[in-house]
């Protein structure tokens, strides 16, 4: 499946799970953003949060696979709109009735992945904490939903100050970047170039645009303080001076010290 990026290149990718996205135009919608959970490309994602979907993909569920849907089909459908309000009922109150919709559809796979086991047999009680997950899950696709692809590029800058990788696009403390309390440094030509030379060879969170649109939008968000002449290490250079205490929790913004 070809990905067009907004470099104008493009990228080629392969689903190892299905995939079902109706009723939108784009996945920048704010609406659709309401209605997924979102699964990065990206395998290097930082506190190894792909590592339990990798785990499952190895395991041979080809069998349980086919004997589940046998099992979910012969369900009447009074049972599961009835599972479905239930599991509606449990979702935390303070989630709007499109992330509760969400969270319920997924608890009620799990329910019925519980049901068909406990059938034949199988205990089940310790999954019952795969509920919390999901909760939890649908509140992280909360946060995602509102990180612009500028939020994701200072993500990424900040992955790349965390990285090294064999095609050296990586950040150098104290020559790209500089930490001083709450404010961050950023040499701004020299590690934006390096960015977009990082964003052709690794799945990235962000889409690739200008410097010029990047730091057009990025003079728009709260954490920005100011742009032109920085000191960063010994140098005085171009750059730009950001807030970390601005950035909100869900940008997971950690640039090496």
């Amino acid at each position: 499946l070809p990905r067009g990026r907004g470099d104008q290149t493009s990228k080629d990718y392969s689903f190892t799970v299905p995939l079902v996205i109706a009723g939108e135009m784009t996945l920048e919608s704010p609406s659709i953003k309401h209605r997924i959970i979102e699964a990065f490309f990206n395998n290097k994602k930082k506190d190894g949060k792909t590592e339990y979907f990798e785990s499952l993909c190895d395991l041979p569920l080809g069998s349980f696979g086919k004997g589940l849907l046998q099992y979910m089909l012969g369900k009447q459908d009074e049972q599961l709109y009835q599972a479905f309000d239930e599991q509606k009922a449990l979702v935390g109150c303070s989630m709007d009735d499109r992330f509760k919709d969400n969270a319920a559809l997924a608890r009620v796979g799990l329910w019925l992945i519980m049901d068909y086991c406990k059938s034949h047999d199988i205990d089940m009680d310790e999954y019952n904490e795969g509920f919390d997950y999901i909760d939890s899950a649908i509140q992280n696709t909360r946060a995602a939903a509102r990180l612009t692809n500028v939020d994701k590029v200072i993500s990424d800058l900040s992955i790349m100050s965390n990285e090294r990788n064999g095609t050296g696009n990586w950040l150098i403390l104290n020559r790209h970047y500089e930490r001083r309390k709450d404010s961050l440094y950023i040499r701004t030509a020299e590690t934006y170039k390096l960015y977009q030379r990082y964003a052709k060879s690794h799945d990235t969170l962000s889409e690739p645009i200008s410097k010029s649109s990047f730091l057009q939008q990025l003079e728009s968000k709260e954490y920005f303080v100011s742009k032109g002449t920085v000191r960063i290490g010994d140098q005085i250079c171009n750059g730009i001076c950001l807030d970390l205490s601005s950035m909100p929790d869900y940008m997971e913004i950690s640039f090496a010290a």
